[in-house]
């Protein structure tokens, strides 16, 4: 999982370089020219060797360790954004990081048991219907001519990446011989309709908005929703411990505090 995480690190950065050079405005348009651009495709193989790393690291930890280990890199990225894509990095931007990473770091630390149980079909569709509004929502203003900006793009971002990474893990679960799985035709549509609104909307955001100001917004969200949701999909019971439980609530507590601190202002558009 760390080596995917460096994989991710290194696809944010080459991604914000490729969709800023790109003259396309948003959306399909943005994806294709980012495709055209060296930067883009590196950046898109990247993210094909992190998800890669990611679901064979699924099949030996739980969902809730591998995001607290991706959470733990944002201080990586931090300096990547000051030093490879010359963004100011604020006060505001490293508290919020920081917030997020250490929430997270607090939740990987008392991780529940691995996955026991697999959802059925309807609880698949269930997830789906409920995370496609808001990953599809940058989609949808644009129909009607509105922009949402850089941080709705973020939010959209981290509720298609928290789909896919939840199908992913039924991608994990398929490979464990101990475990039954819905249709694995069903949870490849998962995996690969919410990771492509998740990297479209990540392009935006990447476009309009400072890498160091709305990846930690994705990240967060993508590790957040996923935590919460593995103890009622999978089976992954939260732990029995009261200091470990605190714990738990604590992280998710500093993260979601973290996001917020990012959701404010204007510091998150480019200059």
């Amino acid at each position: 999982m760390i080596a995917a995480t460096v994989a991710y690190n290194g696809s944010t950065v080459l991604l914000a370089i490729g969709s800023r050079r790109a003259p396309e405005p948003a959306g399909a348009r943005l994806f294709a020219g980012v495709f055209r651009r060296a930067q883009g495709l590196a950046g898109i193989g990247l993210t094909v060797v992190g998800w890669t790393l990611e679901v064979l690291a699924l099949t030996r930890i739980p969902l809730t360790v591998s995001r607290g280990i991706y959470a733990g890199s944002l201080g990586l990225l931090l300096v990547l954004a000051r030093r490879a894509l010359h963004e100011q990095v604020t006060r505001r931007d490293i508290f919020g990081a920081v917030a997020v990473a250490v929430g997270m770091v607090l939740v990987a630390l008392s991780p529940p048991a691995r996955a026991t149980a697999a959802p059925n079909p309807g609880v698949w569709v269930l997830l789906a219907l409920l995370l496609f509004p808001v990953a599809f929502a940058p989609f949808a203003l644009r129909l009607i001519h509105h922009r949402g900006g850089p941080r709705i793009s973020a939010v959209a971002s981290g509720a298609g990446f928290a789909g896919n990474g939840m199908f992913n893990l039924g991608i994990a679960l398929y490979l464990s011989p101990s475990l039954h799985t819905g249709p694995l035709a069903l949870i490849l549509v998962g995996v690969v309709g919410f990771g492509l609104l998740g990297f479209s909307n990540e392009l935006d955001a990447l476009k309009y908005g400072r890498a160091g100001n709305v990846v930690p917004i994705i990240l967060g969200l993508q590790s957040m929703l996923p935590v919460i949701a593995a103890p009622f999909m999978f089976g992954e019971h939260w732990p029995t411990a009261d200091l470990h439980r605190i714990a738990l609530a604590f992280g998710l507590g500093v993260s979601v505090s973290g996001i917020v601190v990012l959701s404010r202002g204007s510091a998150n558009l480019l200059s």
